[in-house]
């Protein structure tokens, strides 16, 4: 037996549905910002390891994929070993990444590496494209080499604005705003 309320009373229910709805809402959203990014870090469901995070291409020749699986059409080929991207997801053995330029899609685990490379960001507003690596992590100290943007580098250890790298048998100190392949607030030893 169906009954039909008289039409008052439709708005006033639709009302508490409503602020049901709103209430709920704000007791799911976080508390602070701090609250709010601890809870997008998150752990990948094949690895068990943070996403996002930075790997390198293991070969010359890579395949970058539009969806996880050999069937799936090729969408870019990377000819540059080292190159670091960044893993946003993961399915099975296969991993969504980004590269610098922002392109997506999926590669995969067999032709990543753990290996930890990062590549010189194009300097914007500088007369100078090259930049500065330094025997210490201090733009007053002398200067190891200009690194062209592109160069990728090794990643030895970043402990906050400054990371310690290593290209071409020269070691140095680079800034962190200078280099793509190290999350804003990682720390790596």
């Amino acid at each position: 037996m169906l009954i039909s309320l008289p039409v008052q009373q439709r708005p006033a229910s639709l009302l508490a549905l409503v602020v049901l709805l709103v209430a709920a809402c704000a007791l799911s959203w976080p508390a602070s910002a701090e609250e709010g990014s601890a809870k997008t870090a998150a752990l990948g469901p094949s690895t068990n390891l943070p996403i996002p995070r930075f790997v390198s291409l293991k070969k010359d020749e890579v395949y970058m994929r539009r969806g996880p699986g050999e069937d799936q059409p090729i969408e870019w080929v990377y000819v540059r070993r080292h190159l670091p991207v960044e893993i946003i997801n993961e399915y099975d053995i296969w991993r969504e990444v980004r590269d610098a330029d922002g392109a997506q899609g999926w590669i995969s685990a067999t032709m990543l590496s753990p290996e930890r490379y990062v590549m010189v960001r194009k300097q914007v507003g500088q007369k100078d494209a090259r930049t500065p690596i330094y025997t210490r992590p201090d733009s007053k100290s002398p200067v190891v080499a200009l690194a062209q943007p592109g160069v990728i580098a090794e990643l030895r250890h970043c402990p906050d604005a400054w990371c310690e790298v290593e290209a071409n048998d020269r070691t140095g100190w680079i800034e962190r705003a200078s280099i793509w392949g190290v999350l804003d607030n990682e720390r790596v030893e």
